[in-house]
């Protein structure tokens, strides 16, 4: 939009010569030329759009052709401006255009690059293995038109050159810290889902061996509400520290081997005594940490594996069936207590 309310502007000034479109006057060619670059880069971002809205990004590298469209794009800018284009067919700006001062037109490409190089680094989702490509592209353009054609203010020129590469590098260095910021987040997100993933996996295992599982935070207190687990231990154990529930030889032995734990990072058993009200119970333990740290998070996970029926079966209580009431022949059903009925 800029460039073709440049080209509008450029062909509706003022001038001595009187303009007509004819193969004659030069200015007709550059118009014509610009033109279809505009066309061009128009088809071609149409199409990149139509990729985008119909969704077809995963079938194309779009990103590649993405910055390769905005790179050709930003190659031909500095080269179709008036004084450049006007030097490159071997005429005299002044003599072809004689109202327009054209050497103002190097500056404003220079301002055009950096326009389209910013919003593009801002808006564009391209990482940076691609990105790179479009300020090389804009510089290396620049360099290679003031060394054939020169340039209408030579004096400036090196400080242009300097203050093109480091607006062009900014917004992409800005980029390219951001893509690394989502990065990390993404691998922490994925790390997190993971941890989640063998966290599910390891209670399943634990629940196929063990008869109980629980869950315990790093300071060893008991993590979240188990009727099954206040069941055994004789009351509601959540917020309670486990070792509380151990003996002074088993909570010593249980301690070592929460260091073991953490150095090693593989799941432990032990045999261990648990202390359930007047009585205690003999389990093999099992523990494997999570590695997660943090208020609220589960950083171990045990299992106990009872010794004995006896103790299944204090915490399981058993279900009584009644039997079924006798129903002699006729269909009579008789029962205890009040009237019968009729079958």
């Amino acid at each position: 939009t800029v460039f073709g309310w440049g080209l509008f502007r450029q062909a509706s000034l003022p001038s001595d010569v009187r303009f007509t479109w004819h193969e004659d006057d030069y200015r007709s060619t550059y118009y014509v030329t610009e033109l279809m670059f505009l066309t061009l880069q128009a088809v071609l971002c149409c199409f990149l759009l139509s990729i985008m809205y119909f969704e077809a990004s995963d079938k194309v590298e779009w990103e590649l052709l993405s910055v390769l469209v905005t790179s050709a794009t930003c190659a031909g800018v500095p080269w179709l401006n008036p004084w450049h284009a006007t030097v490159l067919g071997g005429r005299d700006p002044k003599e072809v255009w004689t109202s327009t001062d054209t050497e103002e037109y190097e500056a404003l490409r220079i301002l055009g690059l950096v326009s389209v190089a910013s919003a593009y680094a801002t808006y564009v989702p391209v990482r940076w293995r691609f990105g790179w490509v479009l300020p090389l592209t804009c510089v290396s353009s620049f360099v290679l038109l003031v060394v054939v054609a020169g340039s209408p203010n030579p004096q400036t020129l090196p400080f242009k050159v300097v203050a093109l590469v480091f607006l062009l590098l900014l917004p992409m260095v800005a980029a390219r810290s951001h893509e690394q910021l989502l990065r990390e987040r993404w691998l922490a997100l994925r790390q997190v889902n993971e941890q989640r993933g063998e966290l599910t996996g390891m209670q399943a295992f634990s629940g196929a061996l063990c008869d109980i599982v629980f869950k315990l935070r790093s300071d060893l207190c008991f993590l979240g509400r188990d009727n099954l687990r206040d069941s055994f231990f004789g009351r509601e154990a959540e917020g309670l520290r486990f070792t509380d529930f151990l003996g002074s030889t088993d909570k010593t032995r249980f301690k070592d081997l929460i260091a073991r734990l953490r150095t090693v990072m593989t799941p432990e058993s032990i045999p261990i005594t648990i202390k359930r009200g007047p009585g205690k119970t003999e389990v093999n333990l099992f523990i494997v940490d999570t590695g997660e740290t943090g208020e609220g998070a589960t950083r171990y996970i045990i299992g106990l594996q009872l010794k004995s029926e006896e103790a299944l079966t204090s915490i399981v209580p058993e279900v009584a069936w009644a039997p079924a009431p006798h129903r002699p022949p006729g269909g009579v059903c008789v029962c205890g207590g009040g009237g019968g009925g009729g079958g």
